[in-house]
């Protein structure tokens, strides 16, 4: 789960400031969101309608909290990243390890599974996550009262590492939320005589 927040470490993604007079969500808010089947966008943009990456929270029939997230990685040809992790839920707070080798990896290249590609990205995310390997990460949403946003704690071990900290607009699975890439290509660049 929370090493789905090391995307953010990758493809150095911007935090979000707190907001004022946050609160936390209690288990059965967060299992209401697993229920209901909400989906998460992180950091959607007013502007451009889209987000960076999608997030949901499943409950399986054995009890299991299941964290799965998707971001598109680059948009020519699509790639697209699919992650996720078995996670624990105590006092609001969603935990897993910092550990990488058991997080679910996949990936998609013009929607054809490209396994070479998932383990690329599981070998960066290793590396992003070293100093973490060993660590609780775990994840605290809050809300201010607006139905369709929430924001997010997270913490290594206890110490909130505000880089990783980011902003959830609320939807469903018939939201249509896009997503934008995080990487962008560059155009090719031209030299002219004079």
């Amino acid at each position: 789960m929370i090493r789905l927040w090391s995307l953010a470490a990758i493809l150095a993604l911007s935090s979000a400031p707190a907001f004022a007079q946050e609160r936390a969500l209690s288990d059965a808010e967060v299992l209401a969101l697993a229920d209901r089947q909400a989906i998460w966008c992180e950091n959607w943009d007013d502007l451009t309608r889209d987000c960076e990456s999608l997030y949901t929270l499943r409950r399986e029939a054995n009890g299991r909290l299941v964290l799965a997230g998707m971001f598109l990685l680059m948009d020519g040809p699509p790639i697209i990243i699919t992650l996720a992790d078995v996670v624990t839920l105590e006092h609001g707070r969603l935990c897993s390890s910092g550990a990488t080798n058991e997080l679910v990896i996949q990936a998609t290249i013009s929607g054809a599974a490209a396994p070479n590609m998932a383990e690329a990205f599981r070998a960066m995310l290793a590396e992003s996550m070293a100093e973490y390997q060993t660590s609780l990460i775990c994840q605290q949403f809050f809300t201010t009262g607006d139905p369709e946003m929430m924001g997010e704690i997270i913490t290594a071990d206890d110490q909130r590492l505000y880089d990783f900290e980011s902003t959830y607009r609320l939807g469903s699975f018939d939201s249509e939320f896009l997503l934008r890439p995080q990487v962008v290509e560059e155009p090719e660049q031209t030299m002219t005589d004079l």
